[in-house]
């Protein structure tokens, strides 16, 4: 299926007069280690094909946004940049470049990042897909991102990342064991974000959770759970791959034809993947001859665009104004690159 190479947004039909000073969200960050794919070798320089590039994850492009790192995010995007240029062209990663630089202004203006939550356990029967070089301490310099990483107001971005080991998951455990100890895993993830953290929202990046216990009542978070996906979720696109492995399930497919991927930034639902989308974009080409890490990191400048694009247009559009569930229809549009140039 032939690429878009513009944004997809939705929003409501009509919209509530929303008022022209309003606080930045706080938004904290969910995600899993052993959810990180071997090829996803976040917070780490790669040698591939005889180039140089750097991994980075959504927190980290998050928190270079808002701290105004350009140095960093030009760093990142021409090393990607570099190592696709003959299969994307110039203009591609030059227009994915800009639009990355611009929204920064977008970011700082609307958002604040409390804080980090990772759900992994010590327990060595908890971590057969997780990536090996990975180490369990936030401040280490085998983290998933760059040590010494720091928020806007100076403090270490470790010092705000917190464990809440989601033990239940052990294969040992009974299936009521797996029940009573995923609800108390809710109940802890949501004392700690919308509690100790003080958090708007969620983001969940790599967390291969269902929270369906905070979608429903009595806490009924829905509209304020947000996933950034690294595909296409739209089950009426061909180029749909949901789930856990969608670098995978997309290399597979362009073995018989002509593949494009991207991301999509949706709200959480009660299923994988099936929460109403609030933005996407699918311009990456896959080659049957891709490995894992190479589509991975050829598909990175789109999930972090597709994840600071959507989450300013759920700021100015969405946040309080839309729940999934509640039967109302977003309408979809389609806009150039970059929405929100200063």
């Amino acid at each position: 299926m032939a690429p878009q190479d513009r944004l997809e947004t939705f929003a409501p039909d009509t919209l509530p007069e929303l008022s022209q000073e309003r606080a930045p969200l706080k938004i904290a960050i969910a995600t899993s280690l052993r959810d990180i794919r071997r090829e996803d070798q976040n917070g780490r320089w790669l040698n591939l094909n005889g180039q140089r590039a750097y991994m980075m994850g959504v927190p980290e492009v998050l928190t270079h946004s808002l701290n105004g790192d350009e140095d960093r995010l030009l760093e990142w995007t021409q090393g990607i940049g570099q190592l696709n240029r003959q299969i994307l062209g110039p203009e591609y990663f030059d227009a994915m470049e800009r639009c990355i630089l611009k929204i920064g202004a977008a970011i700082r203006e609307r958002f604040q990042l409390v804080g980090v939550v990772f759900d992994d356990s010590p327990l060595p029967d908890l971590h057969p897909k997780r990536g090996e070089a990975f180490s369990m301490n936030p401040s280490s310099s085998d983290w998933i991102w760059a040590p010494g990483l720091r928020t806007p107001n100076g403090e270490l971005l470790s010092s705000n990342t917190v464990s809440i080991p989601s033990d239940y998951r052990r294969p040992i455990n009974t299936d009521e064991q797996r029940h009573t100890g995923k609800q108390e895993f809710e109940q802890q993830l949501r004392q700690v974000i919308f509690g100790q953290m003080d958090a708007d929202i969620l983001l969940s990046d790599h967390l291969m959770v269902i929270l369906e216990d905070l979608v429903k009542a009595p806490h009924d978070f829905r509209g304020r759970l947000l996933n950034i996906h690294p595909a296409i979720t739209n089950l009426t696109d061909p180029d749909c791959f949901r789930g856990d492995t969608p670098t995978a399930d997309a290399i597979a497919a362009a073995q018989t034809r002509a593949v494009h991927t991207g991301s999509t930034f949706h709200f959480i639902d009660p299923g994988i993947d099936t929460g109403p989308p609030i933005a996407r974009l699918k311009p990456t080409p896959v080659l049957p001859t891709d490995q894992p890490q190479e589509l991975r990191l050829r598909n990175y400048l789109t999930k972090g665009l597709v994840a600071l694009e959507g989450l300013v247009h759920y700021y100015d559009q969405l946040y309080n104004t839309f729940r999934p569930g509640d039967g109302q229809q977003l309408t979809r549009s389609t806009h150039a690159l970059p929405l929100h140039a200063t």
